[in-house]
């Protein structure tokens, strides 16, 4: 009986597919759009390049930028917020700050690029050029948080630094004025100058505690000197632009919608069709098959 409906095997698939290859069409066309704008950022340690400074532990916390935090903050609720303020979405969108902030979370998305130090921040969104504008917003937002916090560390480091200096200027002085007593005590007239070392004849001269204090008066006054070079690149850098995110590829507005796939749906839609109406023609020639034939008369 197969024999006699050979030809619904080829005629039925095809049309299936068609069917199919039109539905995906119609569905592709009625999905809302999404275009996606993306930037591309790098986030830098606050001192590159310099060394730590000479302070406590505590006060050297958060010198430097651990990058998979700081991605992690790029769309923290902190940032989302002054995002929602900046952007004004709770009058442009009608709701609340908090469900501004909730969307902008599903919105955008930050990732990095392997094997680099960047990351790409991307909002996906129906609305073509608002896309582009909260992307920028949330890398602007970010950055300028992070120079804010930036600011106020490095001057919390000035400040503990120059708190260091008056200690460390303190020190030196007591240390010249018990060297100046011990010069008087032993008669001497004059103290080595900076940068000069005395002989073993001249030190065992002098006496053990002559070169004991001399010694404590040199490494003190040689970390004070370098205290001072560290609190000078320390007030420059504050007075300069911290530079801690670099923009490094600026959001444009998309042309093209990213979402839907209009080929990927169009070539699932034919094949989901054709591979229907496969069984569906084979269901359709047993059927007939089974049916039997009209008696003449």
């Amino acid at each position: 009986m197969f024999k006699r409906f050979w030809w619904v095997l080829l005629v039925l698939p095809p049309l299936a597919a068609i069917v199919g290859l039109l539905i995906a069409a119609v569905v592709t066309y009625v999905m809302p759009k999404k275009y996606e704008s993306s930037a591309t950022i790098e986030v830098r340690p606050v001192a590159e390049g310099m060394e730590a400074p000479l302070m406590t532990p505590d006060a050297a916390v958060g010198y430097t930028a651990d990058l998979q935090t700081e991605l992690t903050r790029i769309k923290g609720r902190k940032v989302l917020a002054r995002v929602v303020d900046a952007m004004e979405l709770p009058n442009r969108w009608a709701v609340s700050k908090a469900e501004a902030a909730d969307l902008l979370d599903q919105l955008v998305t930050v990732e990095m690029i392997r094997g680099t130090d960047l990351a790409v921040v991307s909002c996906r969104f129906t609305d073509r050029s608002a896309t582009r504008e909260i992307t920028n917003a949330v890398v602007e937002q970010y950055r300028g948080m992070r120079e804010e916090e930036v600011g106020l560390l490095i001057g919390e480091r000035v400040e503990v630094l120059e708190k260091g200096v008056w200690n460390q200027q303190d020190k030196v002085e007591e240390r010249r004025k018990v060297l100046e007593t011990v010069e008087r005590a032993k008669g001497m007239v004059h103290t080595p100058a900076e940068g000069t070392e005395i002989s073993k004849e001249e030190a065992h001269g002098r006496g053990a505690e002559y070169v004991d204090v001399e010694k404590a008066y040199r490494e003190d006054r040689a970390l004070l000197g370098e205290m001072n070079r560290q609190l000078t690149a320390e007030k420059i850098r504050a007075k300069m632009a911290p530079g801690v995110v670099l923009v490094h590829e600026m959001p444009t507005e998309p042309l093209t919608p990213v979402s839907p796939n209009v080929a990927l749906n169009l070539v699932l839609g034919t094949g989901a069709g054709f591979l229907l109406g496969v069984p569906l023609a084979l269901l359709l020639m047993f059927l007939a098959g089974k049916t039997p034939p009209k008696m003449a008369g």
